[in-house]
């Protein structure tokens, strides 16, 4: 698992004091191995969220600046369809991890890289 983590920190390009905001459930490989044991390995900081909610995922974004997010799809899709999205300074978030099941063409990272560009000139 260390390794696992070690190897997935280095491929998102994760760096030292980057902010990852972490919905995934602990007991998870995504939320313990890849969101903890990542974040500790590259000295950032982990934001643990204790049961997903879209709207407590995009205040976290937005309140400590967070470079990184990690969900499986249905919670993208929740975070791109909630209300707030639009509203949300999220300029700093450089990458959106998703896995768990096929990304739909929707979550795709061009779509979301998209939507995010956009709420950052708004």
């Amino acid at each position: 698992m260390t390794n696992n983590a070690r190897f997935y920190s280095g491929r998102i390009d994760l760096r030292e004091g980057d902010v990852y905001v972490n919905p995934m459930p602990l007991f998870h490989t995504a939320g313990c191995g890849m969101g903890v044991l990542g974040t500790v390995q590259r000295a950032a900081v982990n934001i643990p969220v204790l049961a997903f909610d879209p709207a407590l995922v995009l205040e976290l974004c937005e309140t400590y600046g967070a470079q990184f997010v990690l969900g499986v799809p249905t919670m993208l899709i929740a975070l791109l369809e909630h209300p707030d999205f639009v509203t949300r300074d999220l300029s700093a978030t450089r990458v959106a991890v998703s896995g768990g099941s096929p990304v739909p063409a929707e979550v795709q990272v061009r779509a979301l890289i998209a939507r995010l560009r956009l709420v950052a000139r708004n």
